[in-house]
């Protein structure tokens, strides 16, 4: 972090801008300020994310720790999915915060129905396929990873769902809100730690992240429905979407009996795509907008019309 700010202030002189900004102790004072719920929004995360690894090291032992750290590893890897989303919302929603509150709201909502089409069947996948990964990755002595895994997975949707929440409060000037929600967050991931580890080992640590990311995803929706209603039609995409990928894990594990089960993943996306067309989860225009939404184009006026349900 510090090597970026040298050299971004070193990038600013070299264009001639940095001279220009006049940076005085209001300004300063100012800024130290609107970064202090980041900051500790940072730290909080950090030990929410770590303190079971160490909690589970300390309790159960190495291989305790080893058999957890397999499925905390394959869950986190597609964070940045959501993280990408995130990046490309914030300043959308920040303008239309101070331009347009219905536009903000109809982007939030898209945002949401994006993300809920998205993890569940990555989610719903990686459960269906979890003694496969593990034993064909890892090997059997990872055997124990499996019920975590298929625990931990299931932790992903609340992570998806959470990142457009938590660019909507930190959009709209409600970062100290998302800030408490996350200290609050850390404390309860570390009671439930404290309570199911020394019972389950590396089973309590998973139910335990999965309990962490469902409160948090919680928490901060109820607050960000105080700014701007749930969104038309995110339970009816909810509900859809569920079904389609609840059909989809069915194949994948009826197909990985009757096939090399890499086909079945391939089998499971087909009938995925098929049952949110035909359900209309989801439109031609969505494909549309979505890429609108990651290549950080505000959608037009004309779109927020489009509802789909």
């Amino acid at each position: 972090n510090k090597w970026n700010f040298f050299f971004s202030v070193y990038a600013l002189r070299r264009v001639g801008i940095f001279p220009t900004i006049g940076l005085n102790h209001t300004i300063l004072t100012t800024i130290a300020r609107a970064a202090v719920p980041f900051a500790l929004s940072g730290i909080f995360v950090r030990v929410y994310s770590y303190i079971d690894t160490v909690l589970l090291q300390h309790m159960r032992g190495d291989l305790e720790v080893g058999w957890y750290s397999v499925p905390y590893k394959i869950t986190y890897a597609f964070q940045f999915i959501p993280m990408a989303l995130s990046a490309a919302l914030f300043p959308a929603l920040s303008a239309a915060w101070k331009q347009d509150r219905a536009r903000m709201g109809w982007v939030f909502g898209r945002a949401l129905r994006y993300s809920i089409l998205l993890v569940l069947p990555i989610t719903f996948g990686i459960a269906a396929l979890a003694p496969e990964i593990i034993l064909t990755v890892y090997g059997k002595e990872f055997i124990n990873s499996i019920v975590p895994l298929e625990i931990s997975i299931f932790g992903l949707v609340f992570m998806f769902l959470y990142f457009p929440v938590g660019a909507l409060l930190n959009s709209t000037d409600r970062q100290r809100a998302n800030t408490v929600f996350m200290g609050i967050t850390m404390a309860v991931n570390i009671l439930f730690n404290l309570f199911l580890i020394p019972r389950f080992g590396a089973v309590g640590a998973s139910i335990a992240t999965l309990i962490t990311n469902a409160f948090l995803w919680l928490g901060t929706l109820l607050w960000a429905m105080r700014i701007t209603p749930l969104p038309t039609g995110i339970v009816s995409t909810g509900i859809k979407s569920l079904v389609a990928a609840s059909a989809m894990a069915l194949v994948v594990l009826e197909g990985k009996h009757l096939a090399p089960w890499p086909l079945s993943i391939l089998a499971g996306a087909l009938v995925y795509g098929v049952c949110i067309w035909a359900l209309r989860a989801i439109t031609r225009e969505d494909f549309l907008e979505f890429t609108k939404l990651f290549r950080k184009l505000s959608p037009s006026a004309d779109s927020s019309n489009q509802q789909s349900t």
